[in-house]
């Protein structure tokens, strides 16, 4: 069987594969808990009183500062500049957006957790933050090109069926 994907679409299918990927990790326990609060009677929060602040301080903390430490992340790599050939630029560039969009997904899974345990409405609106985040940050062409500094050249050799 032929192959009719350039490098280019299957590197781009690999990518969106990786971002959909974890960003769908979430929306499971997301949904279950976001309708679990919307129920007729929905169930009591698993903590009240001065625990729940605290925990819920701590949630919104730990989601926030995971999100500062994505882009962190993601701001010292751009700065990396080597010259490395296209094939392990590439793959580099996939595995770290794998780094970046984990932390972003454990951000995500704090907010789940949050709106699961204190039933805290403020927890949805985070995670919907979090995902304006996600779709803000997605792998897109003029991304990928201008993050590796992808010349013309490459971007020929990267169009052409192997």
């Amino acid at each position: 069987m032929a192959n009719h994907y350039t490098k280019w679409e299957r590197y781009f299918h690999k990518l969106n594969i990786i971002f959909h990927g974890i960003v769908a990790i979430s929306m499971i326990p997301f949904a279950y808990s976001f309708l679990e609060t919307q129920k007729d009677f929905a169930s009591a929060p698993y903590f009240a009183g001065e625990e729940a602040m605290i925990l819920k301080f701590t949630l919104i903390g730990i989601s926030l500062a995971l999100l500062v430490m994505a882009f962190r992340y993601n701001n010292k790599l751009a700065q990396i500049k080597e010259n490395l050939e296209l094939d392990e630029r590439l793959s580099r560039y996939a595995r770290q957006n794998a780094i970046f969009y984990f932390l972003i997904q454990l951000s995500a899974i704090a907010a789940c957790s949050g709106l699961y345990l204190l039933k805290d409405q403020f927890f949805s609106f985070l995670y919907v933050i979090v995902l304006f985040v996600f779709s803000q940050t997605r792998p897109t062409y003029d991304r990928v090109v201008k993050q590796n500094s992808i010349s013309e050249e490459e971007i020929e050799e990267l169009n052409q069926l192997p």
